[in-house]
């Protein structure tokens, strides 16, 4: 598959296709850090879809461009658990408490406020 991508679209469409495959690793394998100790069944979720991404992979060496279709829906698959654990940590984080202002020094000058200026 990888040869005929080459052959076919070119440096830059074997460019995007190894992007197309690179970048969901990735993320992937960051959520799968992230969630690792957190939900361990978020990182398991995000290692399934590392490890049959890698399968695919290796077994497209020797398949036809006709089955890239399944490969596209694997990607679409892995990209919707990239979309959902990501959403799902920034619903997880804690949320951060503002700080206590904190007086103005007296040596500096006081700011004007909205109503000394009216």
């Amino acid at each position: 598959m990888y040869l005929e991508w080459g052959a076919d679209l070119g440096i830059f469409g074997l460019t995007a296709g190894v992007a197309m495959i690179a970048i969901p690793l990735v993320q992937l394998a960051r959520l799968r850090r992230y969630w690792r100790w957190r939900r361990p069944q978020y990182a398991a979720m995000a290692g399934a879809y590392s490890l049959a991404i890698i399968a695919f992979m290796g077994s497209a060496i020797f398949l036809h461009l006709s089955y890239v279709r399944y490969f596209f829906v694997l990607l679409a698959l892995a990209n919707a658990v990239i979309w959902v654990l990501t959403r799902e940590r920034e619903a997880f984080a804690p949320t951060q408490v503002p700080a206590k202002p904190v007086a103005r020094p007296a040596h500096l000058p006081q700011q004007p406020t909205a109503a000394a200026d009216a």
